[in-house]
């Protein structure tokens, strides 16, 4: 569990170069600094079975397309990761970003009444044997198998995409919980 509110080495800082990242009494501040970039803080170690959670804030502009997103990952490795973003526009997104098959989606759909102007969001991805679960604000959005590379263990963290140049407030994250899942909690 981390409040991400100051550092308390729960990444690497060092993998974060060309973006944006402080942390402050809200949170963590965190934007690409290249427009349109991806960028990701994880942590270690790796985990087979895992849990991430974390609250996002940001400005939502629903029914207006937008390319800037946030969420949490799992899996990390280097065969591939999963991606659970929320984008500005209120669409949602799981992605298997693969070698093979980069930044596929597996599934996708639009949260019901985002307000517009800057809110707050708590995601969650379970990372469970061959299933995933993400759920918002406590709420499961989508559920499923996926088999596909055999991604099957890695770190988790946080990941964000910018929409277009970088600003302080962009994106800020509270609250990170990352629980290893051990076959007996199963």
């Amino acid at each position: 569990m981390d409040d991400l509110r100051e550092d308390h080495g729960t990444f690497a800082r060092m993998g974060l170069s060309g973006a944006f990242s402080e942390f402050e009494e809200d949170g963590f501040h965190f934007s690409p600094v290249i427009p349109y970039g991806y960028y990701a803080a994880k942590s270690g170690p790796a985990m087979r079975d895992v849990s991430i959670s974390a609250e996002i804030e940001m400005e939502f502009t629903p029914g207006r397309p937008g390319t800037q997103y946030a969420g949490v990952s799992c899996r990390a490795n280097s065969d591939g990761v999963y991606h659970a973003v929320l984008r500005v526009d209120g669409k949602y997104f799981v992605y298997r970003d693969a070698v093979r098959r980069p930044f596929t989606p597996v599934a996708l759909g639009w949260l019901e009444d985002v307000p517009e102007g800057r809110a707050a969001y708590s995601l969650q991805l379970d990372c469970i044997g061959d299933n995933l679960t993400f759920y918002v604000n406590g709420e499961e959005i989508e559920s499923f198998t996926d088999t596909r590379y055999g991604i099957r263990y890695g770190r988790s963290g946080l990941f964000t995409k910018a929409g277009g140049g970088a600003w302080s407030g962009a994106i800020i994250f509270r609250n990170l919980v990352i629980k290893e899942i051990l076959p007996s909690d199963n």
